[in-house]
């Protein structure tokens, strides 16, 4: 009977209600060992020797008891392959998007103004900015402001349609910075 006693002296089958049980096979022997060691003298380890054995014992403990994950770690791998799928997507929607039409320039915005003669008061547009980015009618210089005609010139709605499109521009980057920064931290947490 001595070869079914465990480290801290029980019957292994006996406890275990499997008659014929090993204290090697027991599925408690790890967790008497770690008890009998708290009773029995200690070898000289340092503490970070000592530590490092207590976290292979639990690592062993637990990888011989407890069912893998594996499935969640595949889900894992499942979100990356899509992650990359929408960023594919992505590149090609945003050339698109590029090639799809005029897209103003930040710090420029289009405004309205009169212009009042005798006779009546004329609207007009125009798009303006800080910075002189703009080439003169001539094409000779830069200025700061392009004239754009009344609210029904093509060249008034193509000008308003490129500040909507690098407003959503402007918001996509800010998303995709968001995304960025989750990426970062999720690598992070499997770093750790």
């Amino acid at each position: 009977m001595a070869g079914q006693t465990c480290a801290i002296g029980y019957n292994c089958a006996a406890m275990m209600q499997q008659p014929g049980l090993e204290a090697q096979n027991c599925d408690n022997y790890m967790t008497c060992f770690r008890e009998a060691r708290g009773y029995l003298p200690q070898p000289s380890f340092s503490a970070q020797e000592y530590q490092e054995s207590l976290r292979v014992e639990a690592l062993q403990l637990l990888n011989s008891r407890v069912i893998a994950e594996s499935p969640r770690i595949s889900g894992l791998d499942g979100v990356i392959v899509a992650i990359g799928n929408q960023l594919q997507s992505l590149r090609s929607r945003l050339s698109r998007f590029a090639t799809n039409g005029f897209v103003a320039p930040d710090g420029c915005e289009v405004s309205t103004y009169s212009v009042t003669r005798p006779s009546r008061t004329y609207r007009y547009n125009k798009l303006s900015s800080q910075t002189a980015m703009f080439l003169s009618e001539r094409g000779d210089r830069r200025v700061k402001t392009m004239h754009l005609g009344d609210d029904n010139t093509h060249l008034n709605r193509e000008a308003r349609a490129g500040i909507d499109r690098r407003n959503r521009l402007n918001q996509a980057m800010t998303q995709l910075q968001i995304a960025q920064r989750a990426l970062e931290q999720a690598a992070t947490l499997l770093d750790a």
